[in-house]
């Protein structure tokens, strides 16, 4: 089992030390490295599962391949929901390719978290983030139940909502976007495509 569950949200834009956009450097291309680094583990180790915690604000989200190295004006919701929508295009991709091989690949949005996501909001938005939002206990229901229920077992390319089974954005489905997605990733990674 794969849990891929990094997330940031900075409120400024940031780079990482290879100088993407942060957002979409943490939350999708790590994501990204580590599952291509550890594929002929997993496929030995079959059957295995490959989880994604993406949002729900994917559907807000579009890719925009120039924003990837923050060539554009930076507005945090708009590369948050970018990389949820790349959490999820990966997902549904990576099951695509590895049909047949026993290792499934899903994606699940936990719920409205408090977790230490918010650290860059201001002290009063944290504030009430944290008496909106439920706790880790909650959020964690969606990711064992899809790691661990042996009725999943064969589930892949598929989205939950905390526990519930969700239609994703058409974009997320979208398998052009995903081949154009995978082949900007594997270049930004150095992995073969």
């Amino acid at each position: 089992m794969l849990i891929n569950n990094a997330g940031i949200f900075p409120q400024k834009l940031e780079k990482t030390r290879e100088g993407f956009e942060s957002q979409i450097g943490v939350n999708h291309l790590g994501s990204f490295l580590l599952t291509n680094l550890l594929l002929d583990k997993l496929k030995a180790s079959a059957p295995a599962r490959v989880l994604h915690l993406t949002s729900m604000l994917h559907k807000n989200g579009s890719i925009d391949f120039e924003s990837f190295r923050g060539e554009k004006p930076y507005k945090a919701t708009v590369a948050y929901n970018q990389s949820k929508l790349a959490n999820l295009i990966f997902s549904n991709a990576l099951a695509r390719r590895l049909a047949g091989s026993g290792v499934t690949s899903n994606a699940v949005h936990p719920g409205a978290i408090a977790t230490d996501i918010t650290r860059d909001m201001p002290w009063i938005a944290r504030k009430a983030v944290g008496l909106i939002f439920k706790g880790v206990e909650h959020g964690a229901r969606g990711p064992v139940l899809l790691a661990t229920d042996p009725a999943l077992a064969d589930a892949t390319g598929r989205y939950w909502k905390e526990t519930e089974e969700q239609t994703p954005s058409d974009m997320a489905l979208d398998e052009a976007l995903a081949k154009r997605l995978w082949e900007v990733s594997a270049e930004a990674c150095g992995t073969a495509g």
